[in-house]
């Protein structure tokens, strides 16, 4: 029979959280791992006694440390801290799906049996604040309003859906996704429902030896693609062998057009001229004609799965810098009579290794960019000469979009003029690479 776990009350839930906000990871490790203000499920399981629960925070913990807790981990020690914790969270606590789909179930583990640890993962904002909310994102992360992106929740539900009893390592599908690459799965709900599809995508991807597009932007199709068909398709009968064999030949599809897409657009480079920089300074200036209110100019460090590190790398106009300063945005009044500027200031050489590209944002409270007059993004290096300019498309009907990345390419760095919209605004672009936004 499966295990019923502590489930919080909303006013404790809001108290431990409104705690977690301001207590280092000294005091949340010393608070109470259990609370008065806890009550179970009338029926469905046996409670899960409190020795088993001082067990789990035991185990979770030596996850944690065997990847660098307390100390700030890097995003190989993330990954696996999530893989360790999924394994141990779906192959330890007998939780039925039911039960895991509780919000109160993963507040109270999250806020009361293991804050420190959720906050070491999730350092929540700490005084910087995106325009959408004053937590970063840490209501979900910790209180578990958004399973999806609760802190343990999302790592439960990704081993169910991963598990496969009767291979000699059931949970062995969890490392082949990075952390950006299974939320596009996750998020889409439809998708996420079927779990014998999910299992085929991430098989599928296992065996492929085509590594010339980003696992991510790969997914992000193959999903689009099985959505339109699920929609009028039903896969459920469709056995292993042959759903493999259906997502294998979407997915050579979803290659073939993003290669066909990155092709176009690397020969749209070439007539731009790519601006190769070498350990150098370089700085990306917006002007436009209007006033400096009328547009924020955003940089984003990202990994190889082009997702931060910490909301740290998220650089806006409440967050002037990155943690160690290789990024920032600085005043510079436009030399144009009329015209206003921003300018971000990125030291190349001092970038952290982990950081394979800066995404420069544009964003607007007025309505959509191309409202915005006469918009123009320069790129300027010491180490290359004159500024080039980059097209801004003048058709961006979001009010925000990515309109430039600088990556990594052999020792230097490659500017990409791209148009990737956010309806959603600034806060869909943040929560796109991984940023926790409210």
């Amino acid at each position: 029979m499966s295990k019923l776990y502590p489930r919080l009350l909303p006013d404790e839930s809001k108290r431990r959280f409104d705690f977690m906000l301001t207590a280092d990871l000294d005091e949340l490790e010393k608070a109470p791992a259990q609370s008065e203000r806890a009550y179970y499920a009338a029926s469905g399981g046996v409670r899960v006694r409190r020795e088993e629960l001082a067990y789990l925070r035991q185990r979770l913990e030596q996850v944690a440390k065997e990847n660098g807790y307390p100390d700030r981990p890097s995003t190989l020690q993330l990954n696996d801290f999530d893989r360790g914790v999924a394994r141990l969270l779906h192959s330890g606590c007998d939780m039925a799906p039911g039960e895991a789909s509780q919000r109160s179930v993963w507040a109270f583990l999250a806020m009361v049996l293991v804050p420190h640890l959720c906050v070491w993962r999730f350092p929540p904002p700490r005084g910087e604040r995106l325009r959408t909310g004053k937590t970063g994102g840490a209501v979900d992360r910790y209180r578990g309003d958004d399973l999806t992106r609760h802190a343990l929740a999302r790592l439960w539900w990704r081993a169910h859906l991963l598990h496969e009893p009767r291979k000699p390592d059931p949970y062995h599908l969890l490392p082949v996704l990075g952390e950006g690459a299974f939320d596009q799965i996750f998020a889409r709900r439809t998708l996420a429902a079927n779990a014998k599809l999910v299992r085929s995508i991430v098989r599928v991807e296992a065996s492929s030896l085509s590594r010339d597009i980003a696992t991510t932007d790969v997914i992000i199709d193959v999903a689009k693609r099985f959505l339109r068909m699920t929609a009028f398709i039903d896969l459920e009968w469709v056995d292993d062998v042959e759903l493999d064999e259906i997502v294998r030949d979407q997915r050579r599809i979803a290659v073939q057009s993003l290669s066909e897409i990155r092709d176009e657009r690397r020969g749209q480079r070439s007539n731009e001229q790519s601006v190769r920089v070498l350990h150098g300074i370089v700085t990306v200036e917006a002007t436009w004609s209007g006033t400096p209110a009328a547009v924020d100019l955003i940089a984003v460090l990202v990994d190889d799965r082009r997702q931060v590190r910490s909301n740290a790398d998220f650089v806006f106009y409440n967050q002037r810098s990155s943690a160690d300063s290789s990024v920032q945005l600085i005043d510079a009044p436009a030399e144009e009579p009329g015209r206003a500027s921003k300018t971000l200031r990125l030291e190349l050489s001092s970038m952290p290794s982990d950081v394979d590209a800066v995404v420069v944002l544009l964003s607007s409270d007025g309505g959509s960019l191309e409202r915005v007059q006469g918009l123009r993004l320069l790129v300027a290096s010491r180490a290359s000469g004159a500024p080039v300019e980059r097209r801004v498309d003048e058709r961006i009907t979001s009010s925000a979009a990515a309109v430039l990345v600088l990556r990594r390419e052999g020792l230097g760095w490659v500017s990409d003029a791209v148009t990737n919209l956010f309806p959603g605004g600034l806060a869909e672009a943040a929560k796109f690479h991984g940023v926790a936004v409210d």
